[in-house]
């Protein structure tokens, strides 16, 4: 943020540093889950990191931009702040899948967008799709897809689908 010609990344270095400490604990319990134990922490806290990737990018503060009918950084910041767990009940409620390439040569794709939605009734020209706009989580049919390392990924499927694959 910016205030005049002074600088801030207090909210990079206070609010998401804590969050990225913690989600980084989460992701690697989640990347070597194996059964045996449960850390409600360890959920609440990738709940977190995860909603806050999806915001925090360019595509996503794009996106709270739009949604608020605004340009104003601070605006759109203080939205994103806000909202941080907007995600978060939904994905609490999906199916959760961990797919792992470690036995493949060919290894997954870390972007600077870690947060993919993917509905397959959305193509690339759906209304849905166009700008700074995912499916929405909310819809069925919608997976969350989000890389744990290069050889595992989180799959986030809505229990809606799980339940009832041949619905629209």
């Amino acid at each position: 943020t910016r205030f005049g010609s002074i600088k801030s990344t207090d909210i990079e270095k206070i609010f998401f540093g804590e969050i990225d400490r913690n989600g980084h604990r989460a992701v690697d319990y989640f990347t070597n889950y194996d059964h045996s134990s449960v850390d409600g922490e360890a959920h609440r806290n990738m709940m977190l990191y995860m909603s806050s990737q999806k915001l925090r990018t360019p595509k996503g503060l794009g996106y709270l931009g739009e949604k608020l009918g605004t340009t104003d950084q601070h605006r759109v910041l203080a939205a994103m702040l806000q909202l941080r767990q907007i995600y978060c009940a939904i994905w609490t409620e999906c199916v959760w899948h961990i797919a792992d390439a470690s036995q493949s040569d060919t290894k997954f794709i870390v972007s600077d967008h870690p947060v993919t939605v993917y509905n397959r009734r959305c193509g690339p020209s759906s209304r849905f799709c166009g700008g700074y706009y995912d499916p929405n989580i909310s819809m069925h049919g919608t997976h969350t897809i989000f890389p744990l390392s290069l050889e595992k990924i989180l799959i986030l499927t809505n229990l809606s689908w799980v339940r009832n694959p041949y619905q629209k």
